[in-house]
């Protein structure tokens, strides 16, 4: 099913429930006022009253409408519940799971690839041109990632790449596993990375990124790629 079909399918869903239960609402109290004898009927404050709540149910209404309508594929305006119910429906991608965490990858070197420790290699990968991206050496030794650079590295064409070199240790033995973790990064997080202090060895390390970074621990705002000493 197209998107654009999904999309109508859930907004007209989400208004036709809406109409549908409204409607309902109106004819069981049309229909209860009907049986009332005129001294159970409503008082005048009593009706007041309920003008009251309707007229803050729809103002309710329009400020939501105001605040979180959405402008999606220019089909114009739809509703936040008529999103989250097109998502639902057609799979669509929500934050997490859009285009730019898709186009997101490390397309250079390959898993298993051999590399001089002490030149390193120019990590290359692809990601969304308003994105930033981050390369750490993850230490599967102490479980640490350290920061290779001070800045984020800009994306252009939807390209990125980085020379990160040297990788591990002087001492590190052919066969030695190195993993390099790309970040996929906004510009809060960009701030929070670019805060961190150095430890006294002078190096930037962290077990967990910082809050407005993604989480280490998910493939959300991560690739990985693993290499392997091959030559000093």
């Amino acid at each position: 099913m197209p998107d654009s079909v999904a999309l109508w399918i859930g907004a007209l869903g989400a208004f036709g429930g809406f109409v549908c239960s409204a409607l309902g609402l109106w004819s069981a109290r049309t229909k209860r006022r009907a049986r009332l004898a005129p001294a159970e009927r409503e008082s005048s404050d009593e009706r007041e009253a309920r003008r009251g709540q309707r007229k803050s149910l729809s103002g309710l209404m329009r400020r939501f409408i105001r605040d979180y309508g959405l402008f999606v594929s220019g089909l114009g305006p739809m509703t936040l519940s008529a999103a989250l119910i097109y998502t639902h429906v057609s799979g669509a991608a929500t934050l997490d799971t859009s285009t730019c965490e898709k186009t997101f990858r490390i397309t250079y070197p390959p898993n298993g690839f051999g590399i001089s420790q002490k030149s390193g290699v120019e990590v290359r990968g692809t990601a969304c041109n308003s994105d930033y991206v981050w390369v750490f050496d993850f230490d599967l030794t102490d479980g640490y990632y350290y920061r290779d650079s001070p800045a984020p590295i800009l994306v252009s064409n939807r390209k990125w790449r980085f020379l990160d070199a040297p990788i591990g240790n002087m001492g590190d033995t052919k066969g030695q596993k190195y993993v390099i973790a790309a970040i996929r990064s906004s510009a809060r997080c960009n701030q929070a990375l670019r805060g961190l202090k150095p430890d006294s060895a002078g190096d930037v390390k962290v077990q967990v990124l910082p809050k407005p970074c993604p989480n280490v621990d998910t493939r959300i705002g991560v690739r990985r790629v693993t290499l392997v000493k091959a030559r000093p």
